[in-house]
């Protein structure tokens, strides 16, 4: 259930403090830099699903640009990673519109992301985990903690780490994943008694059984679950394998997601594809439409080796390892009491 107290400023200052040290010191023994980057840019993000905070800068001569708050510093930390900066990270204070103010989100929250020059998926998998390690043993002395009456170890040799095919195979009665269709989820969503819409499309048909089917099977795992390769239509900003499988994982402590990771797309050419597909889709949602980031496609041109890249909610791990159950009680001034219900006030 977690702790039935929320805890006063002072004590949420030194939490926080003891957490930023831990990673600053994992990330230096690891021979990364760390960076600041913009918040406010004309390209952020145009994933289809994020909704941006926009404004406008005005210069003192009058002139305009409209930009927005990023919702992630990827784009500008793929812009200096390099053979010269091969492993950069961030602790980026990010922004998200249009999300639930509740216990796992918040409008402004913490982004830890890093990048490395030269790394796999599973190699920045085992460095996640033994992050997560790191930042347990900052708060708590130890790698094991208590989450809704479970005993949960967080040593590296005792996660989970399993594919998104093995789970639908598993828990939605799907044979395979690598060639997945629209009609495939329709098919496995009427075998589970479960309804969809003419208009989903093949991403929401498959958060609907991830949802549904999967999720749960997280919230009840005894263990840290690593969830990795997903199907293709959801990469984003992965590498497609040989087996047509994204090359991306998210981690999950008793079914809470912590992060996405992956071994980046550094294809120009396909970058720009998945760029202007995105543009379509946000166009379909009557979302606002930003320009393709051109430096960020010049930037992919000199990124000759594997690139894996990481971004973790910081808030929601600080919550999970200090025994939470809502972010709110680790965020110094939360967006519920900033943002109080209307009906509150």
């Amino acid at each position: 259930m977690g702790r039935l107290f929320f805890m006063n400023t002072k004590d949420k200052i030194i939490l926080r403090d003891k957490v930023d040290k831990a990673v600053r010191s994992f990330f230096e023994a690891h021979c990364y830099l760390e960076a600041q980057t913009p918040r406010f840019v004309p390209s952020p993000d145009i994933q289809p699903t994020l909704s941006h905070f926009e404004s406008t800068l005005v210069t003192a001569t009058g002139e305009s640009y409209k930009g927005a708050m990023i919702t992630s510093p990827e784009y500008a930390l793929k812009k200096i990673v390099s053979a010269e900066i091969p492993r950069i990270y961030e602790l980026a204070r990010v922004f998200r519109n249009n999300e639930p103010l509740d216990k796992m989100h918040n409008p402004e929250f913490t982004m830890l992301e890093w990048y490395r020059i030269g790394s796999s998926l599973d190699e920045g998998i085992q460095e996640t985990i033994r992050l997560v390690g790191a930042v347990a043993e900052a708060i708590n002395g130890g790698q094991t903690i208590e989450r809704n009456g479970k005993i949960i170890s967080l040593k590296p040799e005792d996660w989970t780490v399993v594919s998104v095919e093995e789970l639908f195979r598993r828990h939605c009665g799907m044979d395979q994943l690598s060639h997945v269709t629209k009609e495939d989820y329709q098919k496995a969503l009427k075998s589970l008694d479960m309804d969809w819409q003419e208009d989903d499309t093949i991403s929401d048909l498959f958060q609907r059984l991830m949802l549904n089917c999967v999720d749960p099977v997280l919230r009840d795992s005894p263990a840290p679950v690593i969830v990795k390769h997903y199907p293709r239509h959801e990469a984003t900003l992965a590498r497609i394998n040989e087996q047509g499988f994204a090359e991306r994982f998210e981690a999950y402590i008793a079914g809470i997601e912590l992060c996405n990771g992956y071994a980046e797309l550094t294809d120009p050419v396909e970058q720009r594809r998945r760029f202007v597909e995105e543009q379509r889709e946000r166009q379909r949602l009557g979302k606002t439409l930003f320009p393709i980031d051109e430096a960020l496609i010049e930037a992919l041109k000199q990124i000759d080796q594997p690139l894996f890249g990481n971004g973790l909610g910081l808030d929601r791990l600080i919550m999970i390892l200090a025994g939470f159950s809502s972010i709110e009680s680790v965020i110094l001034f939360p967006g519920v009491q900033l943002f109080p219900p209307k009906e509150a006030i």
